[in-house]
This record gives structure tokens, C-alpha cells and sequence, in this order.
């Protein structure tokens, strides 16, 4: 049995929940590109006091850079820049901002492939960015080893299906690295599921599930915790991106129910919540409340609600029918994609230790 931690993205001090704080995810760009910025972050770890530290490299911000047709460099030589006009962002520049913040786990830097479907583009796209995820995965492996060994390095898989990963894999055949990270793109259940499954046939034992904070996300790396891995973690904003919007999370399905000022709210939804926020209270009184009180309320009540459903999730994973069972007796609707999530876990369960090839036959058709 290993252990699911979900970790805040997209916080600082002025929007972080009071509690139930596991993990904070930082980025370089963000978080450290700068002497202010990297007290910043040391001021909200000493605050917070998370149980871990993550800090990606910053391959989002890089990705967003290209896509607004901005300079996009990485020039060692060179400061690291992070601002309208451009990014410059290098190894080096990831490696010495580790070394300020002190994570227990750094990504190590890459170049995201985009989110797109049709097949001949991923293939472009992938080959394309192939050269550059090489060489900055070897290369922050190769500067981690050098200058912060103790920091747990998970390497960025950019790519859309297994012959493309099978590229990458002869690269990490000879890589120091602790962990792989998975981007989740236009992956369902039973795609997640057979990366994670090859993975665990190559010996990872930590996975790292990027921006997976959906219902279904969750279920399915409470249950890869809870049998296949001895690490599972993943990543959230949607805590917080909720809480912008004037959102409310359904404790157990994660269904978004509308907070705005004056609307119609559900007050059974709000009495199955057995978090402290929603406990002070009614229905009439979330969408009543001025607005800053409000998302206050939401931030806190929104983050607990992620973190209950992964405890909850976790708990009951003993097995895909206890764990199918505890999930119908909490939902009140049919979540989407729910029957691929449990058809995942059940092949996953029953064949998980026969070959990879078998598994991979069950989860592809």
C-alpha cells in the first residue's frame, strides 16, 4: 500500500486555504525567478507548512509562451527572464532555483506538447519537441545529481500514446530520476491507466499525475495508491479556480453547483458537507454573503472537499466493488466518464499482475 498526496497549485498568501494543506506545487517561473520571489515562496512553505514541497521546472509557462508567439529561449548564459515579452528558462536556471526552495521533488524541465486530437498533428508535434525534452530531461538529471542529489526528481512524459513514450523510454534506460509525471491531455480512464500500468512494468514506484483533480482522477489514483505504486500524487487548482467563479464543490461527486450572489443553492447539498466551513453555513447564507467572505468560504470549503474525496476514495479502495459500491451510495447522479473509470480499475485489479501485454489488450479494446 502506498500513499495519495494531493498538492495546491496556483497558491500564494493572499488565497491559501487556512488548512488541510498536504503538498503546495510551486513553479520556477512564477515562484522563483527572482530574489522577491523566491522569499515569497519560502515565507508561504514556513506558513503553510505542508507535509511536501513540489517545484516544476515550469514547461505550463513555457507552453503558454509559444502558443502567444513570444520569445521562447533557454540560454544558460543568460539570466532567466519571465515576463510579456518572453521566457528564457534552462536547466541551470531550474537547478539553482532548487536549491533556494528546497523541494522534496522537482520536475525537471520540458517542453509540453499541445492538447490537440488529430493524429498526424500529435505526431508533428511530438517529433517536433522530442529533441528538446531530451536533452533538458539529461540535463537537469545530470545537474540535480551534481548539486542536489536529496531532491527526488520526476521526469515529464510528453507523449500522446505508447510508440511515442517507447522513444522515451530508451532515453531513461540509463537517467537517474526518482519518479515519472504524467501530463493527462486527452487521455480517459483506461488511457491513464496504461501509461501508469507500463510504468509499473518498467519499475517506477512514484507517479506523479499532473492537474488530476476530477472526480475520476482522483478514484483512479486512490486505487494506483492503494495497489500499484508506492507513491501517487496530484496536482490541483481547481480549489481555487472554483472559488474565482463563484463555485461550489459537491463534497463527494466534486459536481460544480453555482455560488453567485442571490442564486438558488441546493441546501441538501450543503448538508451533506461535513467540512468545518460549510458547518457555520445554511444555503441562503453561501450566496447571501459579500462576496470577499464568500470566496474566503469557497477557497477553504472547495479544498477540503478535494482532499476529502481522495481520504475517502483512498480508504475504500480495497477493492474495485467496495470501492464502486462506497462511491453509487454517495453520488447523487451519474458522474461522466464513471463506467470507463471502473472498467479501468477492474482490469487494472484482475490482471495487473500478468503481462503487459495482456493488461494493455484489456485497456485499448
Amino acid at each position: 500500500m502506498g500513499v495519495l498526496v494531493n498538492f495546491l497549485a496556483g497558491i500564494n498568501e493572499a488565497v491559501a486555504p487556512d488548512s488541510d494543506i498536504e503538498g503546495v506545487l510551486l513553479n520556477v517561473p512564477q515562484n522563483a525567478a527572482s530574489e522577491i520571489l523566491v522569499r515569497h515562496s519560502l515565507n508561504l512553505i514556513e506558513k503553510l507548512r505542508p507535509r511536501y514541497t513540489m517545484l516544476d521546472s515550469g514547461g505550463y509557462q513555457v507552453l503558454q509562451k509559444e502558443l502567444a508567439g513570444v520569445l521562447v529561449d533557454s540560454d544558460s548564459d543568460k539570466t532567466l527572464l519571465y515576463g510579456p515579452d518572453g521566457i528564457n528558462l534552462h536547466p541551470i536556471h531550474v537547478i539553482q532555483a532548487a536549491l533556494r526552495v528546497r523541494p522534496d521533488f522537482l520536475v525537471a524541465l520540458d517542453r509540453p506538447i499541445s492538447k490537440i486530437s488529430d493524429r498526424s498533428r500529435q505526431q508533428h508535434e511530438f517529433m517536433e519537441k522530442l529533441g528538446f525534452n531530451i536533452m533538458w530531461t539529461e540535463e537537469t538529471a545530470k545537474l540535480r545529481n551534481k548539486y542536489c542529489p536529496e531532491i527526488q526528481l520526476l521526469v515529464p512524459v510528453q507523449a500522446y500514446d505508447l510508440e511515442q513514450f517507447r522513444i522515451l523510454e530508451r532515453y531513461l534506460a540509463d537517467l537517474d530520476y526518482s519518479g515519472l509525471a504524467l501530463p493527462t491531455r486527452n487521455l480517459d480512464p483506461l488511457g491513464v491507466s496504461l501509461f501508469l500500468m507500463k510504468f509499473r512494468q518498467m519499475g517506477v514506484r512514484r507517479v506523479h499525475i499532473l492537474s488530476y483533480s476530477s472526480f475520476t482522477g482522483i478514484v483512479l489514483a486512490s486505487f494506483f495508491a492503494r495497489h500499484i505504486f508506492e507513491w501517487v500524487s496530484i496536482d490541483a487548482t481547481s480549489w481555487r479556480m472554483n472559488s474565482d467563479k463563484m463555485i461550489y464543490l459537491d463534497p463527494w461527486s466534486l459536481r460544480q453547483w453555482p455560488a453567485k450572489e442571490g442564486t438558488p443553492f441546493n441546501d441538501r447539498v450543503r448538508a451533506r458537507c461535513e467540512c468545518p466551513w460549510c458547518h457555520h453555513y445554511t444555503a441562503f447564507q453561501i450566496v447571501n454573503t459579500p462576496e470577499t467572505d464568500r470566496r474566503y468560504f469557497l477557497r477553504n470549503h472547495n479544498n477540503w472537499a478535494i482532499n476529502n474525496l481522495c481520504r475517502q476514495a483512498f480508504q475504500h479502495a480495497g477493492s474495485v466493488a467496495s470501492l464502486d459500491r462506497f462511491l453509487r451510495s454517495r453520488m447523487e447522479r451519474p458522474v461522466r466518464g464513471y463506467d470507463k473509470l471502473i472498467r479501468a480499475l477492474s482490469v487494472v485489479e484482475n490482471f495487473g499482475d500478468q503481462d503487459f501485454s495482456i493488461v494493455k489488450g484489456f485497456l485499448t479494446n
